[in-house]
This record gives structure tokens, C-alpha cells and sequence, in this order.
């Protein structure tokens, strides 16, 4: 058996969805990216914490969480031109 557990990958196009998760021993790395200008989403989880990064657009949403054995830090970014 391979260090690692899980790799997933999946690609949808007409500029659509690719989704990247990689599971191992270590945790798990998440990336999605949704497009016409949607949503990229980036999630970091190891035995330290989690990282969430999520940006939406159409000036939407930037949202960054980060968790660990200290606490938590969240920064969101709600926007919009009206």
C-alpha cells in the first residue's frame, strides 16, 4: 500500500468545475475550482488544523479560516457594486 490513501480528481469543463482532493496520512488537500467567474476553493486539513480559503466572485465573497491547537482566525470579505 502507498503512503498515500486517496487522490481524486475531476475535471468538467466547458470552463465548468476541476476538483483536486488528496488524502493521506498526513490529511487532506482540497481544491475546487468552479468558473464563469464562480467559486475557488482551497481546504487544507493535517493534524495541525485547517486552512479554508473560498473566494466567489461576481465581487462576492472572500472568506480564509484558519483553525489550529491555538484558535481560530477568520477573515471574510463580503463585497458588492451596486
Amino acid at each position: 500500500m502507498d503512503e498515500v490513501s486517496v487522490v481524486c480528481l475531476m475535471v468538467i469543463d466547458e470552463v465548468g468545475v476541476v476538483c483536486l482532493v488528496v488524502m493521506d496520512e498526513v490529511g487532506v488537500v482540497s481544491l475546487m475550482v468552479m468558473d464563469e467567474v464562480g467559486v475557488v476553493c482551497l481546504v487544507v486539513m493535517d493534524e495541525v488544523g485547517v486552512v479554508c480559503l473560498m473566494v466567489m466572485d461576481e465581487v462576492g465573497v472572500v472568506c480564509l479560516v484558519v483553525m489550529d491547537e491555538v484558535g481560530v482566525v477568520c477573515l471574510m470579505v463580503i463585497d458588492a457594486w451596486w
